[in-house]
């Protein structure tokens, strides 16, 4: 790397620093000669081939080198059209999908009640106002699983009692919680096991290839996957109180299959947002890997406000 940066006249090296990336600037006139080079740049290993034609089919090419030592280069080019039409099939697949499950779940509802005693010969549920095929089927499948679990942990006789306790008191807490509730934890818990993977070093490369959206890196799946990576403590913290206000009750205002595919596409939308805006308004040069659930948050935060218009939101400003 060394090497190649001396070879550089002056006037092309662009150097930046930034945070933990320093960038490096390769114009593709910046060799007049067809120069040999023999060893490595980042992921591409230039051997016995001429720099210049390896340059030709990029205007610029920028070389990232990571926090644990390892580097990572992208043309120059940042592509539009495939962030959007993956974010548009994202929408699409996400909601088709959605549809098709709520619609096979009214169908069982309609068909549920018989007979208009039959809506008499249910128990009432605790806290349900109306009775549905969900709701009854719902909380028969809620008393056998506790069963279950319960009769399980009776054969757990090695472990201390009151860790028996504690597993009954979490299934009951889980079996009672509603779907936005349950989708809050499962949100959380996601964020907290790539959170988790940030913290192992031998873990960086892979994490900045997948789980970080770089505008240059060609790559759209990362539009998505980066709304679930936080790799800071602070942006961890404030994004999973953020899942835990704001998420269970705009999923339980939604229906069980509407807010996942809300909250996908929201996630996707917003990388594509700043996917775009940084291709209009960012100079190439000081172009950072976005990463952070913020974007789907916001979004979760404006359905809020609009399915609960008189709830009331306290703001922590911090210095």
């Amino acid at each position: 790397m060394n090497a190649l940066h001396r070879l550089l006249p002056s006037a092309h090296r662009s150097p930046t620093a930034c945070v933990n990336f320093r960038t490096l600037v390769l114009h593709r006139h910046a060799f007049s000669t067809p120069t040999r080079i023999t060893g490595k740049a980042g992921f591409a290993t230039f051997r016995n081939k001429p720099v210049f034609s390896t340059l030709r089919s990029r205007a610029q090419t920028f070389m990232y080198h990571l926090p644990d030592g390892s580097s990572a280069s992208y043309p120059a080019r940042s592509r539009v059209l495939r962030p959007i039409l993956f974010t548009l099939g994202v929408g699409l697949v996400s909601y088709t999908v959605a549809a098709v499950y709520q619609v096979r779940r009214e169908e069982r509802n309609r068909h549920f009640w018989r007979s208009p005693l039959d809506f008499f010969s249910q128990p009432m549920l605790i806290g349900r106002g109306a009775h549905t095929a969900d709701s009854v089927e719902a909380e028969t499948t809620k008393r056998a699983k506790l069963e279950r679990q319960i009769d399980r942990v009776k054969r757990w006789s090695f472990l201390p009692p009151f860790v028996r306790r504690m597993y009954i008191h979490g299934v009951i807490k889980w079996l009672t919680a509603s779907p936005g509730t349950r989708m809050s934890w499962m949100l959380i818990a996601t964020h907290t096991v790539i959170f988790g993977l940030w913290q192992l070093r031998r873990a960086h490369l892979f994490m900045y290839r997948h789980f970080t959206h770089h505008p240059f890196s060609g790559k759209s799946y990362t539009l998505l996957t980066s709304c679930f990576s936080h790799r800071s403590f602070t942006h961890f913290t404030l994004n999973t109180l953020g899942v835990y206000y704001f998420v269970p009750p705009t999923a339980d205002s939604m229906s069980k299959e509407t807010f996942p595919a809300f909250y996908l596409t929201a996630g996707a939308t917003a990388g594509l947002a700043s996917h775009v805006a940084t291709n209009l308004f960012v100079r190439s040069a000081m172009v950072l890997p976005a990463l952070g659930a913020s974007g789907a948050l916001y979004a979760c935060f404006g359905a809020f406000t609009h399915f609960l218009p008189d709830a009331r939101v306290s703001f922590i400003f911090l210095p």
